[in-house]
């Protein structure tokens, strides 16, 4: 005997159906919208006519995709007492959440950012300065993942414009206060209390103050009261600026001596870390080329020539990388082959007669 009920619910469709659009959460962003406290999402993109939007938290970063599918899906609403059940909108389509990774929006928050090479440009007015919260709010991208691109960039707000320092500005900026805390006896090459730092800047205003707290929150991290650049990551990032900004003041002339570049490096850092500076620190990947000929820094590519007794500006890098890849070996006929999708060899078969 069958134990299947016979009853059945009386099911349509309403003639008028409402328009609608399914959201499929990923179960961390689920979990995120459970929370006690209430979160706030915010839908975002580069600006109105831009084909992605992306779903931000306070943390992280979601690409909204529309996926189709061949599945017919009704949305009905709960009724007490109906005789039945009415379906009061069709879904063709979803909305899925995917993780998108922080450099998907690095090229538009610089973007909105003024270059700043010399004191003088902080006169610029233009006439709708774009905050640091603006430049957050206009950037696809989550509050957190923003702060961290803009720390990486040494950004800085003065008189409600956002800038974004070249490499000259910062090597000088930094040669500045290298000075300053020599002349205060300040040791940057050690822990320094806020108190000092504020002390020996006290009517110094050659370089804003906004980009020296932006060089120190980069280099010595978000402690408020004590302040102490992490020694590695600061002689790095010294080495680079200095290499850049030779570039960049030098743009006719792009060759310089590593001798003097390593001089010009050391000379740019306290007493203790002068024997630090090397070529190793700079030396690109060797996924990527050989790392014993190249060095990456910053958004420029160089070429060590003569033995090694001279760096040279590579200005175009796509070249490089025709050059670096021309080398590898193609794939062959059958490895090729081998990676067509399934229907193509399916329809191949068929064509040959054989079984599939």
């Amino acid at each position: 005997m069958s134990s299947q009920s016979t009853s059945t619910t009386p099911f349509s469709i309403a003639a008028d159906l409402h328009p609608c659009r399914l959201l499929e959460l990923p179960p961390d962003l689920v979990e995120y919208l459970s929370a006690s406290h209430a979160p706030t999402l915010s839908f975002k993109a580069k600006d109105a006519t831009d084909p992605e939007a992306f779903l931000t938290t306070a943390h992280k970063t979601y690409l909204i995709r529309q996926v189709h599918t061949s599945n017919t899906v009704y949305l009905t609403t709960p009724t007490h007492n109906a005789p039945g059940t009415t379906a009061v909108s069709q879904c063709r389509s979803a909305l899925e959440c995917l993780p998108a990774p922080v450099r998907h929006a690095e090229s538009t928050l610089r973007s909105l950012l003024i270059p700043f090479g010399e004191p003088q440009e902080l006169d610029f007015r233009p006439s709708n300065p774009q905050s640091k919260d603006y430049v957050f709010a206009h950037t696809p991208m989550s509050h957190d993942e923003c702060h961290t691109v803009w720390k990486d960039l040494v950004a800085f707000e003065h008189a409600g414009q956002s800038f974004r320092p070249t490499a000259v500005a910062l090597a000088k900026a930094w040669k500045w206060l290298l000075e300053i805390a020599y002349a205060n006896a300040v040791n940057l090459a050690e822990p320094v209390q806020k108190e000092s730092v504020d002390k020996m800047l006290d009517g110094e205003d050659e370089w804003p103050r906004g980009l020296v707290d932006a060089i120190f929150l980069k280099l010595s991290g978000d402690d408020q009261d004590l302040l102490q650049f992490q020694q590695h990551a600061t002689v790095e990032w010294v080495g680079t600026n200095t290499l850049e900004s030779q570039r960049q003041n030098n743009n006719n002339h792009p060759v310089m001596d590593t001798s003097v570049f390593l001089d010009t490096w050391k000379d740019a850092l306290p007493e203790t870390w002068r024997s630090e500076p090397n070529l190793d620190m700079l030396k690109a990947s060797p996924s990527c080329c050989n790392m014993w000929a190249w060095l990456t820094v910053g958004q420029g590519l160089y070429k060590l020539s003569g033995g090694g007794k001279r760096i040279e500006f590579v200005r175009n890098q796509n070249a490089h990388a025709e050059e670096v890849t021309a080398g590898a070996s193609k794939p062959s006929a059958t490895a090729t082959a081998g990676k067509r999708k399934w229907h193509e060899k399916f329809a191949a078969a068929r064509k040959q007669g054989k079984p599939s």
